[in-house]
């Protein structure tokens, strides 16, 4: 083996790496946008919207694309994205967590109000 060949083999497995469809992708894009959030947030409420971000986001990729090498196509999607396309994404990936995090407020209120009524 030549020296090198170690770096070069993952550079050809991210380029072998089929395209996601324009969903997974979306998804695969709020995925490391949360991720690189949740890395560079301090503690306190943007870090767990980041971290519950992330997880929503690796749950859905999980579910959409059972088979999707998340490594792979992350680093390749990671070395196709530019500061621009975080900026752009960034605000849409955030609304959707925002969504579900009022959806998680409403699903709590309501079974506290099925105990209270069970009581």
């Amino acid at each position: 083996m030549k020296p090198g060949w170690i770096f070069v083999a993952p550079a050809l497995l991210i380029a072998a790496a089929p395209p996601p469809d324009a969903a997974t992708k979306d998804d695969l894009r709020c995925f490391l946008i949360m991720g690189s959030l949740a890395g560079t947030a301090k503690e306190g409420p943007g870090m767990q919207t980041a971290v519950a971000g992330t997880l929503y986001f690796l749950g859905r990729l999980e579910d959409r694309a059972p088979a999707l090498d998340i490594e792979a196509a992350g680093a390749a999607e990671l070395l196709a994205m530019t500061e621009a396309d975080f900026q752009k994404d960034k605000p849409r990936c955030l609304a959707v967590i925002e969504e579900k995090g009022k959806r998680l407020i409403a699903i709590g209120a309501a079974i506290d109000k099925r105990l209270k009524q069970a009581r």
